[in-house]
C-alpha cells in the first residue's frame, strides 16, 4: 500500500527587525509510505538508505520480562537489532543481533555502513561498540573495543572517524584500532540525541560549547559567540565549507537559523516565525536546506511534526506536511531531496522531490 500525502501551507520570510510573515509557494514535494512494514514490536534508532537498500537500527525488548521490572533490568535485557530491505525483498530481515540496542549509523558510500552499540549491564555501567559492514549492512564485525562515556560518532572514507564523550573529541586514523583526544571542553556540552560535533574533510572540527560554537585545528581554535543562545539543536556542514546552525534563544525564545565561516561573525539567516517551534535536525545540499522539527505545545497536545524547505540560502521557509502524522525520527537525508523518515507503528516513509 502506498499513499501520497502533500501539504503546503506557506513560507516563512524575515523582514527587518525580526518580522514575520506567510507567503504562498507553488513548490511541492511527494511523500510516500514504505509499503514493507516493519512487522514485529521495535524501536528505531537510526536509518540508512542507499541505492535502493534499507537498513534500520534499534532494540526489541524481552517478551518475557515481568510488566513490574525495574528499568535497569529491562534496559539490560534489551536486544539490539539491525534490520535490512533490499529491492526485491518481500519483508525486512534481521542481519545483526546483539545485547543492548543500536542507536547510531555512520555511512560513508561504497557500502561501509557503521554502526554504533550500546549495552546496559545489570552493574548500572555503559557500554559502547562499534560494527562495520562493507556490503550495506548484509554482514557485520566488530572493531575493537571503544573506551568509556562514547555517545556517538562519525566515519569518512579511508578509515578516518571520530568519537565523542559529553567532553571530549577522539580521533582515528586506522579504522577504530587507536583513538587520540583532539578536544577538550571544560564542562559537559554534548549528549546523545542532541546538537553534535561537524567535521570538514581536513579534520577540523566544531563543537557547542553553551552560547557558542568552537572550531579546533590542529593548534588553531576559532571561537563564534551567539549572545541568548540557550540550545544549539543542530550544526551542519554545507557544501560551501560553512557551518550552518539551528538553535533556541533565551528559554522560551524564537528559533533562528545561523551560518558560520572562518573569519567572519555569525550570519543570522533566518528567524523561525512558529510559536512554541523545535528544530530536530538540519540539512544543508546545494540547491535546498531541510529542517525537520515540530511544534511542541502549548498544553498537553501531542507534537506537531513536519519539514520546513528553503531554496534560497536558508532566508525563507517552506512548510511541508509528512504523508502521515509522524515523529520523523529518526530521519535519514539521502542525495539530493530525498529524505527517508520514520512514521509509526512500524512504517517508513519517503520525501522525493516533485
Amino acid at each position: 500500500m502506498k499513499r501520497t500525502v502533500a501539504v503546503l501551507v506557506g513560507t516563512i520570510a524575515v523582514l527587518g527587525a525580526g518580522m514575520k510573515v506567510f507567503q504562498r509557494d507553488s513548490a511541492m514535494a511527494k511523500w510516500v509510505l514504505v509499503s514493507t512494514e516493519i512487522k514485529e514490536p521495535f524501536g528505531e534508532e537510526d536509518l540508512v538508505f542507499e541505492n535502493g537498500v534499507g537498513l534500520v537500527l534499534g532494540y526489541r525488548d524481552s517478551r518475557d520480562i515481568r510488566d513490574d521490572a525495574p528499568i535497569s533490568e529491562v534496559m539490560a535485557r534489551q536486544e539490539a537489532i539491525i534490520l535490512r530491505l533490499a529491492p526485491g525483498d518481500a519483508e525486512w530481515h534481521q542481519v545483526y543481533s546483539g545485547r543492548g540496542t543500536m542507536f547510531r549509523a555512520s555511512s560513508v558510500g561504497g557500502g561501509v555502513v557503521y554502526a554504533l552499540r550500546e549495552d546496559f549491564p545489570r552493574d548500572g555501567s555503559r557500554l559502547q561498540f562499534i560494527e562495520k559492514s562493507t556490503d550495506m549492512g548484509a554482514t557485520w564485525r566488530p572493531l575493537p573495543p571503544l573506551p568509556r562515556g562514547v555517545i556517538g560518532f562519525r566515519f569518512a572514507v579511508g578509515g578516518r572517524g571520530w568519537i565523542w564523550t559529553a567532553r571530549t573529541v577522539l580521533s582515528t586514523a586506522d579504522d577504530g584500532h587507536s583513538w587520540h583526544e583532539i578536544l577538550r571542553l571544560a564542562e559537559e556540552r554534548l549528549f546523545k540525541k542532541e546538537a553534535e560535533p561537524v567535521f570538514e574533510p581536513d579534520g577540523a572540527v566544531w563543537v557547542p560549547d553553551g552560547t557558542r560554537v568552537l572550531r579546533v585545528a590542529g593548534e588553531k581554535k576559532d571561537e563564534f559567540r551567539l549572545p541568548n543562545l540557550e540550545k544549539a539543536d543542530w550544526l551542519t556542514l554545507a557544501p560551501d565549507g560553512s557551518v550552518w546552525l539551528v538553535g533556541r534563544f533565551g528559554e522560551a525564545g524564537p528559533a533562528r537559523v545561523y551560518r558560520l565561516e572562518v573569519g567572519r561573525e555569525p550570519e543570522l539567516l533566518s528567524e523561525i516565525g512558529i510559536p512554541h517551534y523545535l528544530p530536530l535536525r538540519l540539512h544543508v545540499g546545494r540547491e535546498v536546506a531541510l529542517l525537520a522539527g515540530a511544534d511542541v505545545g502549548p498544553g498537553d497536545r501531542p507534537p506537531v511534526h513536519f519539514m520546513l524547505v528553503s531554496r534560497d540560502g536558508g532566508r525563507t521557509w517552506t512548510k511541508e506536511m509528512p504523508a502521515v502524522k509522524a515523529t520523523l525520527q529518526p530521519i535519514y537525508f539521502e542525495t539530493g531531496e530525498v529524505v527517508w523518515a520514520y512514521a509509526n507503528f512500524g512504517r517508513i516513509q519517503k520525501r522525493m522531490p516533485k
